[in-house]
């Protein structure tokens, strides 16, 4: 029988704040995902080619359901809790159940910038990390000139981890990313 958080980890919570709620990613999602990964805005700061088509949104959820299955990533879709409309995405990934460690990604439509929205939703998965996860550290790397990201991780308690820079020094992607971290 499994104890209580080893059940989280196997059934991907939803979970909810004042305002949002966040579920798993569905094969549905496919447009929103296209929309996101192929908007510039969206793009901006990340080392990714936008999509396509829908059909590269397809496999991108592909690989995000393999992560479920392999227990090592959590996705959400992040929805407006009054209307359900879905408006960006939040991800636990690369979780290291060894060091107790994890790193957070997250993406919004432009036009739901600057309303608190992802300030919720990280909080909200940040709990959920400490709470039934057995996370105690959460990483996250962004683009250096990525200024709202930046401000973000720094209202919900990250700081710059230039000793994990230093440890990742040798990585192509260091010329221009920067690493915040968080003990839970």
């Amino acid at each position: 029988m499994l104890d209580k958080k080893e059940e989280v980890i196997f059934n991907h919570p939803e979970l909810r704040t004042s305002r949002l709620s966040l579920r798993k990613v569905r094969s549905s999602d496919d447009e929103l995902l296209f929309r996101l990964r192929s908007n510039e805005a969206v793009n901006k700061y990340l080392d990714r080619a936008p999509a396509k088509s829908v059909s590269d949104a397809q496999n991108h959820i592909a690989k995000l359901l393999d992560g479920y299955s392999k227990g090592n990533a959590y996705y959400w879709i992040i929805e407006k809790g009054d209307d359900n409309t879905s408006i960006g995405t939040i991800c636990l990934w690369n979780i290291d159940r060894e060091t107790k460690s994890a790193e957070i990604g997250y993406e919004l439509l432009p036009h739901f910038h600057e309303k608190g929205y992802m300030r919720e939703a990280v909080e909200a998965v940040l709990k959920l990390a400490a709470d039934n996860l057995q996370i105690s550290r959460v990483t996250g790397w962004m683009h250096k000139d990525n200024s709202a990201s930046e401000k973000l991780l720094e209202r919900v308690g990250f700081t710059r981890d230039l000793q994990e820079e230093k440890k990742n020094a040798d990585l192509e992607e260091m010329r221009w990313m920067v690493i915040y971290s968080k003990e839970l």
